[in-house]
C-alpha cells in the first residue's frame, strides 16, 4: 500500500503518518520502498515479524466486542455508521470552507 492510501484510509494528514511509519520501520514491522514505476511513490509493505504481531492482534477486535456486549453485526453497523458520520463531517467543513474563502 502507498504511504499516500495509507493516510488516506487512516484519516491522517501525510506529515503525521510518517514519523509513525519510521517507527514501525525502526522496530523491524514494516518497510518502506520506491515503488520502481513511479519513484516519487513510497509502499509500505509488512514484515514476518509484522505479519506475525498482526495475527497474534487478530483476536483482540472479537474481545473487544464481547467486552461492550456487541454482536459482529453490531459492530459493522457502528463501524458504518462512524465513517458516514466522518465523510459527513468532511464535506460540511469543505462545503463551509468554500463558503468563506
Amino acid at each position: 500500500m502507498s504511504v499516500k492510501d495509507l493516510a488516506a484510509v487512516l484519516q491522517l494528514d501525510y506529515g503525521t503518518v510518517t514519523p509513525l511509519i519510521k517507527r514501525l520501520e525502526a522496530n523491524g514491522l514494516l518497510r518502506r520502498e520506491r515503488r520502481a514505476d513511479d519513484e516519487r511513490l513510497v509502499q509500505v509493505a509488512l514484515t514476518e515479524e509484522g505479519l506475525a504481531l498482526h495475527r497474534r492482534l487478530s483476536s483482540v477486535p472479537p474481545m473487544i466486542g464481547d467486552a461492550v456486549g456487541l454482536t459482529p453485526e453490531e459492530i459493522a453497523t457502528l463501524q458504518d455508521l462512524a465513517r458516514r458520520m466522518t465523510v459527513n463531517v468532511n464535506r460540511h467543513n469543505a462545503a463551509a470552507a468554500r463558503r468563506t474563502a
